[in-house]
């Protein structure tokens, strides 16, 4: 129907936002002097939650993207400058499905997945933790957060 076109491109509209905004937020506890890897993996958490939303979508099972092999070595910023690039692309190709000039494709999305991830992969490493141990840290924070779940928010009309 019209109404969940609209809703999908919305989702998805959305959830590129969120996690073009969220890498931005990665990569300003990344450049901070603190090493406070708390707040990084607070940050990285809710980047995977709207990684997550997009693969939801699109239909893609988030656990089962492969990750993109990486070049060992990146300091901490050069890491970061690495998610930015690899989640820009993502946001782009989203970008260009919601305004219809290119065609959604769940195996492209999933590759542009599996890159930012690995890109993510790093950056948690580097604060000694792992990407299933900061989904589950930000589930137990969304949780708190959200005791009787999510607010249920329709898309814009019209």
């Amino acid at each position: 129907t019209a109404g969940s076109t609209r809703e999908y491109w919305h989702r998805l509209a959305v959830a590129g936002m969120g996690v073009a905004g969220e890498a931005g937020e990665v990569l300003s506890e990344l450049q901070k002097l603190d090493g406070n890897d708390e707040a990084l993996i607070a940050e990285v958490g809710d980047f995977l939650w709207y990684c997550s939303e997009i693969a939801s979508t699109v239909g893609i099972d988030l656990g089962s993207v492969p990750l993109t092999p990486q070049v060992r070595g990146f300091s901490k910023s050069e890491q970061g400058v690495v998610l930015i690039v690899r989640a820009c692309a993502l946001c782009d190709y989203l970008k260009k499905v919601v305004r219809g000039t290119q065609e959604a494709d769940a195996e492209r999305v999933k590759g542009l997945l599996g890159d930012v991830l690995s890109a993510v992969e790093m950056v948690v490493r580097r604060a000694g933790s792992s990407i299933p141990a900061v989904c589950e840290a930000n589930i137990l924070k969304l949780n708190a957060r959200y005791p009787s779940g999510f607010p249920q928010v329709s898309p814009p009309t019209g």
